[in-house]
């Protein structure tokens, strides 16, 4: 319920998570990608074919004030959209754009530290503007500046960073109704690396319906703790790999959550 394609920042195409899900022997998949929607007509046509469920999803980057007086990345994800509304595609267009243009300003700080790379390698990208740190982090291995992803990000690309840009960003408040707008269901995404838990009532208070208890960056007794919050707080328990390249079918949420997001979720359109 929580994977990336080649629409974002995923290095696999829609249809091979689609096949690659039907080799797991998976039931099913959500689309997750990063403030975009240009993967799910694609991988809905290929889970028909390979009798696959696809949920059509999204992950929206957002910042918060926490409780602490610290501002907080929050990533809320999106199930069951009817995402071929012309408002929701025009606001993700919005963010793609700003995206994309905070992508040319990190490649330009790079290359400012003798770390040049061609710039070729957004244009597969202009169109969505879908285009994250983690894609840049993979060209910069590629050329032979850092040996691994987590070490772009440790160096260059992290907050605080070298090469790090701040980019604009809605509120979680704001990505709940956007969701709600076009008949999904919001969840919160990998609530351990938002650092303030104090942050979840409100949301839920908000409108968020489920929370991503199970994810690669979460540990056991973390788990514990968000599986007893979603009881106290009335949400839907989800669990995602946030497959980029790896990970697909570790973790994953029980069907009778999936139906249960969707019976929370406005829209019926799903096959």
């Amino acid at each position: 319920m929580h994977i990336h394609s080649t629409a974002s920042d995923g290095v696999f195409t829609p249809q091979q998570l689609v096949k690659w899900a039907k080799d797991k022997g998976l039931s099913g998949i959500a689309i997750t990608d990063h403030d975009s929607v240009d993967g799910l007509d694609e991988a809905i046509k290929y889970g028909k074919e390979y009798g696959i469920k696809v949920v059509p999803g999204i992950e929206v980057s957002c910042k918060f004030q926490g409780t602490e007086k610290t501002v907080m990345e929050v990533h809320i994800l999106g199930y069951f959209i009817d995402y071929k509304q012309p408002a929701f595609i025009e606001k993700l267009s919005e963010l793609q754009t700003i995206r994309f243009s905070r992508a040319h300003r990190i490649v330009a700080e790079l290359k400012k530290y003798g770390m040049p790379l061609d710039e070729g390698f957004l244009n597969q990208y202009s169109v969505c503007g879908s285009v994250g740190r983690a894609v840049i982090a993979r060209e910069m291995v590629a050329a032979g500046y850092v040996g691994s992803v987590a070490e772009a990000f440790e160096k260059w690309l992290g907050e605080g960073k070298p090469a790090f840009v701040p980019r604009v960003k809605i509120t979680p408040y704001e990505a709940i109704e956007l969701i709600h707008s076009v008949g999904g269901a919001a969840v919160l995404a990998h609530p351990a690396l938002n650092e303030d838990d104090s942050t979840i009532a409100p949301l839920a208070a908000a409108g968020l319906q489920g929370i991503e208890v199970y994810h690669p960056a979460q540990s056991i007794d973390k788990s514990r703790v968000y599986r007893k919050m979603a009881e106290q707080l009335g949400l839907v328990v989800t669990g995602g790999s946030d497959c980029h390249d790896c990970r697909l079918g570790e973790y994953w949420t029980e069907d009778q959550n999936v139906y249960k997001l969707y019976d929370l979720a406005a829209n019926k359109c799903w096959d």
